[in-house]
């Protein structure tokens, strides 16, 4: 399953706080948003073998599909930038 968690914010607003103000928030987000995934993780684990019982559950082999997504990569990599692009591969994996 996946339950993800994203900060959105309206940008002139955003801007509009102070630096430490932002920063906290930024880092209470980045603390919380990992501990949800943690979370989420566990749960897919643990509900995995009451699933089975009455599912086919099939596991995605990523190396056979990730290559033929090498121009949505490069177009969402243009679109997101270089620091957003770096934590999401941080977290996946090298995407192309």
């Amino acid at each position: 399953m996946w339950s993800g968690f994203n900060m959105l914010a309206h940008l002139p607003t955003w801007k509009r706080l102070p630096d430490d103000i932002r920063a906290v928030i930024e880092r209470n987000v980045t603390k919380y948003v990992r501990l949800q995934r943690q979370d989420q993780q566990k749960l897919n684990t643990e509900a995995r073998p009451a699933l089975a019982h009455s599912l086919a559950i099939n596991v995605a082999d990523s190396a056979t599909f990730r290559p033929k997504l090498s121009g949505v990569y490069a177009t969402w990599k243009q679109k997101l930038g270089s620091k957003c692009w770096s934590l999401l591969e941080a977290a996946s994996g090298r995407l192309g």
